[in-house]
């Protein structure tokens, strides 16, 4: 998979001779992506498990900025669309999930339309509401 191969050469864990994993997803969340029902709170959640983890296992990622950094593939500090589908596609979603959960990501987040800058993307992936 070409996007999950060129995400895997951005990420900090490579730097000791590790290679990315796929975070598996919860089925609730990929139903509530094939069904139409992307919420914040879906996207806010995948966020938590990617940085936090989940039933005590640590997240593929130690803080927001690194998650933020391994996927910011031409390093100019904004995220566009193609970089968040493969953050999700490397979440373990399929590239048709993936894509819309990124257009929900950029609809609920992107204040400018710009793609997401440090400020947005904190802002869900710490749980804050849309535009706080």
């Amino acid at each position: 998979m070409k996007a999950f191969d060129h995400s895997a050469s951005n990420i900090k864990c490579n730097k000791a001779g590790r290679t990315l994993q796929r975070v598996p997803i919860r089925e609730s969340f990929s139903k509530a992506v094939d069904d139409d029902e992307i919420t914040e709170d879906t996207l806010r959640q995948i966020f938590s498990e990617l940085t936090k983890g989940k039933d005590g296992q640590k997240g593929a990622y130690d803080s927001c900025e690194d998650l933020f950094k391994a996927f910011d593939a031409d390093k100019d500090d904004v995220l566009v669309k193609s970089e968040l589908v493969t953050l999700f596609e490397t979440a373990g979603h399929t590239p048709e999930q993936a894509t819309r959960l990124a257009d929900a990501l950029l609809e609920f987040y992107d204040n400018d339309s710009n793609g997401l800058k440090h400020r947005e993307f904190n802002a869900v992936c710490k749980g804050c509401r849309q535009g706080a």
